[in-house]
């Protein structure tokens, strides 16, 4: 392989090297029948004029090495190596056309019958063809066809000078700027080739990123319409609670027993809060977005921020007769975090279980103490486990994006599906990682780790 052929820092270099293997191999039967028959025209037609064991020893060499590597193109054809094999079948191949040549050029030496001019053009036509032929059969890789050609022309020049004639000298001189001549058709042939399938890779390259772009766009808009219907239900919901419930509180303000009054403001604050949580998602996507999400790292009791949002969420979890375990090392370490935002992970995280979970089930913290898999120190690992539904498993990673909810649950709960994105944001920010992974039973398991 030449030095234009070893350049890494060409674009597709190696695919395109690939390529003009395959395409080498792929036709090279026929030109192994053609040398085949340019050996027999020469051994036919000089065979009175040269040692016929000499002929016929040179022929079986030829033969035998042409078989063996009529084998290696059958076998090449057949196990279809890939980008990086293909360079070892490239470079035996040009090793192969040294050899090839250096037989060829005995077989000239062999068959050069001297002091006869008829028969020595004879020779020189007949490699000449060879060569020529060679332009369309090997000139894909430009090392092999040089190391092919020129040992047989430069060994026919030579032979020509040796008869020290007028005549044979100017021969040895046309068959010589013939070679030349050959070689830059063989060269401009290769670098088309090569160009070529340069052109050819970039455009399939440049459709492929036109298709994904496409579908990129298409997943995109489609991703905005679900959010804008998402959003516009989250925002009507508890507008609508709120209006409704305030119009019934004017209308029956003079004879409205206390007890209602209570229970309409109880719909209100429940309805402003929800618009409040949504508000606050979308302010603190722009902030993530923008690069301005300001953190307040102190030492914090990891402890004390689970049991402060389970007792935050304390009426819901009533209210679904649900069960919350807290299970965790005898000690957990401080670790230096931002109380307020781990506090929010951990409400998100509680608030989808209490919502995925039917009534009567358990929702469970499994807290401990693990090895930093980004450092050599501790971390805390934070688990929720839940009896819920569960997440299909092709979708464990996409639900943590924006704007995505899982699929089969989506028309049922309602959301944005900015909460995981925001949950995965604020870990990052710790230097930790959150994931989910479906239990042995029903539901899911929501981890993240933060480092001590």
């Amino acid at each position: 392989m030449n030095k234009a052929e070893k350049r890494i820092d060409e674009p597709y270099a190696k695919q395109v090297y690939a390529k003009q293997v395959r395409t080498l191999y792929g036709s090279f039967m026929v030109g192994i029948a053609g040398t085949f028959i340019g050996a027999f025209l020469l051994m036919a037609i000089q065979w009175d004029f040269v040692d016929h064991s000499y002929i016929l020893m040179w022929f079986a060499l030829f033969s035998a090495f042409h078989l063996i590597r009529a084998v290696f193109v059958y076998r090449f054809n057949k196990v279809h190596p890939d980008d990086g094999a293909c360079v070892v079948w490239g470079q035996g191949f040009v090793y192969s056309s040294i050899v090839a040549g250096m037989i060829w050029s005995l077989g000239i030496v062999i068959t050069f019958a001297q002091g006869n001019l008829t028969y020595q053009l004879t020779v020189a036509i007949i490699t000449v063809g060879l060569g020529a032929g060679a332009v369309s059969a090997i000139s894909m890789l430009r090392f092999s066809f040089i190391a092919f050609v020129f040992p047989i022309m430069f060994t026919l020049v030579v032979l020509f000078l040796m008869e020290k004639t007028t005549t044979t000298n100017i021969l040895s001189i046309i068959i010589f700027l013939t070679m030349l001549f050959i070689m830059r058709g063989a060269n401009n042939i290769y670098v088309s080739n090569k160009n070529n399938f340069r052109l050819l890779m970039e455009a399939e390259d440049r459709e492929k990123q036109l298709i994904i772009a496409k579908e990129s766009a298409e997943i995109a808009n489609k991703t905005q319409a679900e959010f804008l219907d998402n959003m516009s239900h989250e925002l009507r919901t508890p507008l609508h609670g709120i209006l409704a419930f305030t119009e019934l509180g004017i209308n029956s303000a003079n004879d409205c027993p206390d007890e209602k009054f209570l229970r309409y403001f109880s719909k209100i604050s429940e309805s402003g809060k929800r618009l409040k949580i949504l508000l606050d998602d979308l302010l603190d996507l722009r902030k993530i977005e923008d690069g301005k999400m300001e953190l307040n790292f102190e030492s914090n009791d990891m402890e004390k921020i689970i049991n402060s949002c389970i007792e935050e969420q304390e009426a819901f979890i009533i209210s679904h007769q649900l069960k919350v375990d807290f299970n965790s090392d005898n000690v957990l370490p401080f670790i230096n975090c931002d109380k307020h935002r781990v506090g929010q992970v951990i409400m998100n995280l509680l608030s989808n279980a209490i919502k995925f979970s039917p009534e009567g089930g358990h929702i469970t913290f499994f807290v401990k103490i693990v090895k930093n898999t980004n450092n050599s120190g501790e971390a805390i690992r934070i688990s929720i486990t839940d009896q819920g539904p569960g997440i299909p498993p092709d979708e464990h990673e996409s639900v943590f994006n924006k704007f995505v909810q899982v699929k089969k649950q989506a028309s049922n709960t309602g959301g944005t599906g900015l909460g995981l994105a925001i949950c995965k944001e604020i870990i990052k920010e710790h230097k930790g990682s959150v994931w989910c992974e479906n239990n042995d039973g029903p539901g899911v398991t929501f981890s993240f780790i933060l480092p001590v």
